[in-house]
């Protein structure tokens, strides 16, 4: 009678469909969407607000995160703009595509690393002759997986701070 063959117990080993599926998990997290939607009344005309956000290259004097803007390309009513964040020990740099709609609508999109992609937009309605309803609507999802909880970390506090930050800056400029 033939002898039974010992096990060997392995510890902590798992199927390769078992950790593809944990990879796949782990992605599928960071792929997701985040969304974020500000509105704030400012008193101040819808052109000049228009005209304040619409100013990219001013960005580092003023918006949390932002350490760098530069704008590569002008074409009539679209941008291609450089733009580096940092904070949190890390720092990225990426290009975005602005169309701007005066004194309505800014788009801005992007797909670059960090991002899988990003949209924002910005609307401004007029609340009579000197009062502007401003709001701010950011769609992104991140690539990589490296670094990828930390600028996460990093957009969700750049992008909560930026509505606050554009408000101080109105009160400072538009008066």
């Amino acid at each position: 009678m033939p002898r039974p063959r010992p096990t060997r117990h392995r510890q902590h080993t798992h199927s390769p469909v078992r950790r593809m599926s944990r990879r796949l998990r782990w992605t599928d997290r960071m792929a997701e969407l985040r969304r974020l939607d500000m509105r704030r009344t400012l008193p101040f005309p819808r052109e000049d607000v228009f005209d304040l956000v619409a100013d990219v290259e001013r960005y580092p004097d003023y918006l949390p995160g932002w350490q760098a803007a530069r704008i590569l390309e002008r074409d009539g009513t679209s941008l291609v703009v450089e733009q580096e964040l940092g904070g949190f020990g890390i720092r990225q740099r990426f290009n975005t595509r602005a169309q701007l709609e005066r004194p309505t609508l800014i788009t801005i999109e992007g797909d670059q690393a960090p991002f899988r992609s990003l949209h924002q937009t910005w609307t401004f309605n007029a609340l009579g002759e000197r009062s502007t309803e401003l709001r701010f609507q950011v769609e992104y999802a991140l690539r990589g997986r490296l670094l990828s909880r930390l600028v996460d970390r990093l957009c969700q506090h750049v992008f909560r701070e930026t509505m606050e930050a554009f408000a101080q800056r109105a009160r400072t400029r538009l008066r």
